[in-house]
């Protein structure tokens, strides 16, 4: 149990420290950069939402209307699996 106390505590603060450092400096967006997303999903079905957001999320697109679109898209294949890209 002495062990514990014997340890340096500023350590663990200058850790933090320099997580809060890396997490200020996030890259900036570029509106004229074009994303390239692939998906796997059945033709002419809805993907669910927990697939599409973490993907198109980020780029600022809602996963509802993007599966709308795919599902449009892939509906001459319903039933088979397609691999859909998506360029954003």
């Amino acid at each position: 149990f002495g062990s514990r106390s014997a340890r340096p505590k500023s350590r663990h603060f200058s850790h933090c420290k320099l997580l809060f450092q890396f997490a200020e400096m996030a890259p900036k967006f570029d509106p004229n950069e074009v994303k390239v997303v692939y998906l796997r999903q059945y033709g002419g079905e809805q993907a669910p939402s927990s697939v599409l957001a973490p993907k198109v999320g980020p780029l600022g697109m809602s996963p509802k209307k993007v599966g709308d679109d795919i599902v449009k898209g892939t509906s001459q294949w319903k039933g088979i699996r397609v691999t859909v890209r998506l360029s954003i």
